[in-house]
């Protein structure tokens, strides 16, 4: 079997300065990986308008400063974490803040100084950071106003839909009520129409007694009125 292919390695970015001078600033792109050299020189990285490729989670800066200065300026904000040896020399690490609204990833600087001098450092804005608090207090009240507005429309929904239960529910009762009353009209008429029909059976069912007729008993026809003859 052939051996798996190694994956390259990423070679740092280089800036170098030789008794002379070399700066960065402006709107650039950062790599992942630098590596910043001054010898007899000066090196000058202004990261504020820097931005990396997306995605990345850290930027790796080794510096080496002999008989040289380093100056970076690194955006309000941004999580610096600095190493380093300094011989004869000065290092002054002024690290910001770190928060994470910051425009830039994590900055891990490895830095060695002999006879020279390095300094990190953050430039404040005053209108910078205005315009940021002023940024941020307006996100606020766009929250509270969104979440007062999900609470308002949910206290609008809840009093419409105990408004439309009442109204079913008084809906409910007056069909109960009038179909009651229907139910209580066709009772009495009921009770009233079997009351009569009870009324014309007792009628029906009494016999008049027969009158007696004043002529019969009278009449010269009657059997009992005639005379039997007498024999001699």
């Amino acid at each position: 079997m052939g051996k798996a292919a190694k994956k390259p390695v990423e070679k740092p970015a280089k800036m170098s300065a030789f008794l002379g001078r070399c700066r960065r600033r402006g709107l650039w792109q950062i790599p992942a990986k630098s590596a910043v050299f001054a010898v007899f020189g000066t090196c000058h990285l202004d990261m504020r308008k820097a931005y990396t490729e997306e995605g990345l989670k850290n930027v790796k800066i080794s510096v080496t400063s002999v008989f040289g200065g380093v100056e970076i300026i690194v955006p309000d904000g941004v999580e610096v974490r600095p190493s380093g040896v300094a011989f004869l020399a000065s290092s002054n690490f002024e690290v910001p803040l770190a928060r994470e609204d910051a425009s830039l990833p994590p900055i891990i600087l490895d830095s060695l100084t002999v006879f020279g001098r390095l300094r990190l450092h953050t430039i404040f804005d005053p209108v910078e950071a205005a315009a940021r608090d002023a940024e941020l207090a307006r996100m606020a009240e766009e929250e509270e106003l969104a979440r007062r507005e999900a609470e308002e429309a949910a206290r609008v929904a809840e009093e419409a839909a105990a408004e439309k239960a009442a109204a079913e529910k008084a809906a409910a009762e007056k069909a109960a009520a009038e179909k009651a009353a229907i139910e209580d009209e066709e009772r009495v008429e009921d009770e009233e129409r079997v009351e009569d029909e009870e009324r014309v059976d007792d009628k029906e069912g009494v016999e008049e007694p027969a009158t007696p007729n004043p002529q019969e008993g009278t009449s010269e026809d009657s059997p009992a009125d005639e005379k039997v003859p007498v024999n001699a």
